[in-house]
């Protein structure tokens, strides 16, 4: 018997690897296709502390309110990490910040910011936050670290999931600084007052 009928021509043969692709991500009767991970939204409310701790606080940040977010998914990959730390990027941050400038609030967002997350300290676990914004046609970079009580990362296999419980922020928590990357200036404040906090959406936990 020939073997030529055995062959597939071209287009049988992407015929047929559709049809694989698609029974592969089909379901069976009574079956689920596994969820996908949620997303993790950690948000930071409160007021600045004033007067600012250093530099010439240029866009009157200081005594004023905000809130800042920023967006990870539990099952991405760090771009880099250590036994204890993970530090994730090209995440989405959106925020309204009060200032001195406006009578209303100033919306800012990045789509390039940064996350690092740590718990290798037993006294405290760490948050901190990398964001290059945009204020009026110019660059801003925006560096933020907490410190969070010990246990409110829960250890994983992902240091990305819902903090235990809510965190209070103070002016001992840590700083937020902005600053200018052309000239190097920068602006150190602190927290008077706030709360640090996670939701979580997207799929069921």
């Amino acid at each position: 018997m020939s073997s030529r009928k055995y062959l597939l021509d071209p287009l049988t043969s992407i015929a047929a690897a559709s049809l694989i692709c698609l029974t592969a991500w089909s379901t069976l009767p009574g079956e689920t296709r596994p969820a996908a991970a949620p997303n993790v939204t950690y948000t930071a409310t409160g007021t600045f502390s004033g007067p600012q701790v250093s530099g010439q606080d240029q866009f009157r940040l200081a005594g004023q309110d905000f809130s800042i977010s920023i967006v990870a998914n539990e099952a991405a990959v760090p771009a880099s990490h250590g036994g204890n730390w993970a530090k994730y990027t090209k995440l989405k941050m959106m925020g309204t910040v009060n200032t001195g400038l406006f009578p209303t609030p100033f919306a800012i967002s990045s789509s390039n910011a940064a996350l690092e997350l740590a718990t290798g300290n037993p006294a405290y676990n760490a948050f901190a936050m990398f964001a290059p914004i945009n204020v009026m046609g110019k660059p801003v970079y925006i560096t933020t670290v907490l410190q969070m009580p010990a246990g409110t990362i829960v250890k994983g296999k992902n240091l990305i999931v819902p903090f235990a419980a809510p965190v209070t922020l103070s002016p001992s928590s840590g700083t937020v600084v902005y600053s200018d990357p052309a000239t190097g200036a920068s602006t150190v404040l602190t927290i008077a007052s706030g709360t640090l906090s996670t939701t979580v959406s997207g799929a069921a936990r």
